[in-house]
């Protein structure tokens, strides 16, 4: 026997019981709503889009008096200084990381803004008109070339024909090779990938 049926054919093969025949004999009752562990209020996302920020000082620099007012004055643009150091006395380098919104040229506009407006009346325009700005991420040079390799793949042409004129310009070069030409500058000689041309 099932609760008060029993187990023949008939039953089995017939019609389920009435609700309220199935309410009284498995004694059925409303659960309490269930209330989320996670909620908007005891959350907080964590994003993990981290960026090097170059800032090309006009005149060199010794010290960074200026980052612990800094810090505060970024994190209101969404925008987190991680560390900071000076590569050379006219570079300063900043790890940064941003939440999803956020632009990279209003990360650059925020820092930059903010730090001349800072140390404005101790150094009035302080900084050259260029910057250098690199997202780091964890996908390692693999992992980037298969992006790159699935293209063709992942985004077909509608027609035919296009898609086939468009292959003939893709190409794999096997082996890398990096020469060194200045303290900061990289050349490629041969790079691999596979991209249209």
């Amino acid at each position: 026997m099932i609760g008060n049926y029993e187990t023949d054919l008939e039953t089995v093969l017939g019609s389920p019981p009435a609700l309220r025949q199935w309410k009284r004999d498995w004694q059925l009752q409303t659960m309490a709503p269930l209330k989320p562990i996670y909620t908007p209020s005891n959350c907080r996302p964590a994003y993990q889009l981290n960026w090097s920020l170059s800032l090309f000082w006009k005149q060199p620099q010794s010290h960074a008096d200026w980052l612990d007012a800094l810090k505060p004055e970024v994190e209101s643009d969404g925008i987190r200084l991680l560390q900071h150091r000076f590569l050379a006395p006219e570079i300063s380098q900043f790890f940064v990381s941003t939440k999803p919104e956020v632009a990279p040229l209003e990360l650059v506009r925020s820092v930059k803004g903010r730090l001349q407006h800072l140390i404005g009346e101790r150094i009035p325009q302080a900084f050259r008109r260029n910057y250098g700005l690199r997202s780091i991420g964890a996908a390692d040079r693999r992992a980037v070339e298969n992006y790159i390799a699935s293209q063709v793949q992942r985004h077909p042409m509608a027609d035919p024909r296009v898609e086939g004129s468009l292959k003939a310009f893709q190409f794999t070069a096997p082996k890398p090779t990096f020469q060194r030409r200045g303290a900061r500058h990289m050349r490629s000689i041969g790079i691999t990938c596979t991209s249209f041309w």
